[in-house]
């Protein structure tokens, strides 16, 4: 399974305006009645919950999970980017890497922000470690587009021979787009986390179908 940790609430409000772009700033939701924070419908916060790597080991095993990876939710909020006010990936890479040792119920995606280059020195180490399952890209959180730097990370990943998760299903993490990458490099296994998440993709690439994870499988070469 694939998991976070972290105090959601908190980091939902800590975005920080300035360090978002204004082509990343998300519309207010459905039900919202207008008011957001940085971007984030402040409802949001109620429906994810939160809670250390402890508590995410007990939900687990009460649901018969017998191992969760897990990436830290300091690594992908507050939404924006670093330096300018964003997470901090590497100290959440390194928080992570610290927890996932004691536990036999975890094991760590490493974060690969490209808009914070210490991330990749970090990530080449963390995957030679029995504790790494693979690489996490983020361009939602760490607001970044694929055209930006999706050649940079899938060459580095395909480089290390390295599983993939991306967040997928919203407007610059459209399912279909990672497929040039994908199969591109076949080296690579990649997961498009979230089936069924169509969020706020922009007209014409189908907001509110569910199908666009399953369709990007069904086209991929590999």
């Amino acid at each position: 399974m694939h998991g976070h940790y972290g105090p959601t609430g908190e980091l939902l409000l800590r975005n920080n305006r300035d360090a978002i772009p204004d082509d990343f700033t998300r519309p207010p939701l459905p039900d919202d009645p207008g008011v957001t924070i940085g971007g984030q419908n402040p409802l949001h916060q109620a429906w994810m919950q939160g809670g250390d790597a402890s508590t995410v080991v007990s939900r687990a095993r009460q649901a018969n999970i017998g191992l969760t990876v897990v990436s830290p939710l300091r690594g992908l909020m507050p939404r924006g980017r670093w330096g300018k006010g964003g997470c901090d990936a590497f100290a959440g890479n390194e928080e992570c890497f610290e927890i996932v040792q004691g536990s036999e119920d975890l094991l760590q995606w490493c974060i690969v922000n490209p808009v914070d280059p210490r991330t990749f020195e970090q990530a080449d180490a963390m995957l030679r470690t029995e504790k790494c399952a693979g690489l996490k890209f983020h361009p939602e959180e760490h607001c970044y587009t694929l055209d930006e730097h999706g050649e940079e990370l899938f060459k580095f990943a395909a480089a290390r021979n390295a599983t993939v998760l991306v967040h997928s299903g919203d407007r610059h993490s459209a399912p279909m787009d990672y497929l040039p990458f994908a199969d591109a490099h076949p080296e690579i296994k990649l997961i498009l986390a979230h089936l069924g998440n169509s969020g706020d993709m922009e007209p014409g690439k189908g907001g509110g179908d569910p199908t666009h994870q399953l369709r990007a499988i069904g086209a991929s070469r590999n």
